[in-house]
C-alpha cells in the first residue's frame, strides 16, 4: 500500500479524509479496509469494484470507478489542456474524477474520443484567445466583472466567486465559472446574461457580506457588533459560541449562504436553518452545554 494513502487503524476504519484514493492497493490491502466514514470521494480501481463493494460505508458522499491504463488522468479538480496538440490528446487513456477540463475549441472532437468517467464540466475555449483564470476562493466588485477594456478576454475562475456589489454588466468576451458564486441580490439580470458556461450554485445575498473562508468563532460580541444585517457567506467552516441568542441572530444576520459547514447550539439551529435559503453544506447541532 503506498505510504501516501490514507491507512486504516486498528479497527479497519478509514474515516474523516477528503479523497480516498485506493489505486495502487491490492485485493489484500483492500481485506484490511473493514469500513469508510466520513468522506467526499473514493477512487476506486474497476478492478478492485467487486472487493470494494463488500467494505461498510458511512457518509461517503462520492464514489469514482476509475479506468486502469498508463496514461490516466484522475482526481484533480481542473484539468486545462490549452497548449496541448490533437496527437497529445490521443495519448490519454481516460480522464476520471475531474472536477472541470478546459479544451481548446478545435480540440473538442479529440477530447470526445477520450474515455470519461465522472468529469464535470468541459469548458471549450476559442484558440488563441485571451484567458485569463483563477482559481481557489475569488473576491471581486460588481464594478470589476463590467469594466472596460475587457471585451475581448476570456474570464474562468475556477472554485468560489464573492461578488461585493450589486453586477450591472459584464464585459468579458466569455464568463466560465465552475463552483459557486455570492452576489447580490439586484445583479440577476446583468450576471445570468454575462455568464457563457456555468456549472455549480449562484447565491444572491441581501446584506452586507461576512464571508468565512477558512474557519471563524463568532461570538455574542460579534453579533452585538453589527450595526446593518450581514450576510453570512460561509465557504469554510463557523463555529456560534454557546453564548449566541436566537435574537442576536435574527437582528444581526439578514441571510445565510451556506458552501460549507456550520456548527451551533441546538437552540438557535432553527432560526440558522430559516435563514439559509440556499446551502449546499450543513448545519450542526452541538449539545448546548
Amino acid at each position: 500500500m503506498p505510504d501516501d494513502q490514507a491507512k486504516p487503524d486498528q479497527q479497519g476504519v478509514i474515516k474523516n479524509v477528503a479523497t480516498l484514493d485506493l489505486r495502487g492497493m491490492t485485493r489484500e490491502d483492500l481485506a484490511k479496509i473493514k469500513h469508510i466514514e466520513n468522506v467526499a470521494n473514493v477512487l476506486v480501481p474497476e478492478s478492485l469494484q467487486g472487493a470494494f463493494a463488500s467494505i461498510c460505508k458511512e457518509n461517503v458522499a462520492n464514489i469514482f470507478t476509475i479506468p486502469e491504463g498508463d496514461h490516466v488522468i484522475c482526481g484533480v479538480p481542473m484539468l486545462d489542456l490549452r497548449g496541448m496538440t490533437e496527437q497529445d490528446i490521443e495519448k490519454i487513456d481516460a480522464i476520471a474524477a475531474v472536477g472541470l477540463v478546459i479544451v481548446p475549441e478545435p480540440l473538442r472532437g479529440a477530447l470526445a474520443r477520450v474515455r470519461q468517467e465522472a468529469v464535470g464540466m468541459i469548458m471549450p475555449v476559442p484558440e488563441g484567445a485571451d484567458v485569463k483564470m483563477q482559481a481557489g476562493q475569488v473576491t471581486m466588485s460588481g464594478d470589476a466583472l463590467g469594466a472596460e477594456g475587457q471585451e475581448d478576454t476570456v474570464l474562468i475562475i475556477v472554485g468560489q466567486l464573492v461578488i461585493t456589489s450589486v453586477v450591472r454588466k459584464v464585459t468579458y468576451k466569455h464568463l466560465l465559472v465552475a463552483g459557486q458564486v455570492f452576489v447580490p441580490k439586484g445583479s440577476e439580470t446583468a450576471l445570468s446574461s454575462g455568464i457563457t458556461h456555468f456549472a455549480g450554485q449562484i447565491f444572491y445575498y441581501a446584506g452586507d457580506p461576512h464571508c468565512v473562508l477558512g474557519s471563524e468563532r463568532l461570538g455574542r460580541r460579534f453579533f452585538e457588533l453589527v450595526e446593518r444585517p450581514l450576510s453570512l457567506l460561509v465557504i469554510g467552516s463557523t463555529a456560534i459560541e454557546q453564548n449566541v441568542t436566537e435574537d442576536l441572530i435574527k437582528r444581526a444576520i439578514a441571510d445565510i449562504a451556506l458552501v460549507g459547514l456550520i456548527q451551533a447550539p441546538r437552540s438557535v439551529v432553527p432560526i440558522l436553518q430559516l435563514l439559509a435559503k440556499n446551502k449546499v453544506g450543513q448545519i450542526q447541532e452541538v449539545d448546548d452545554g
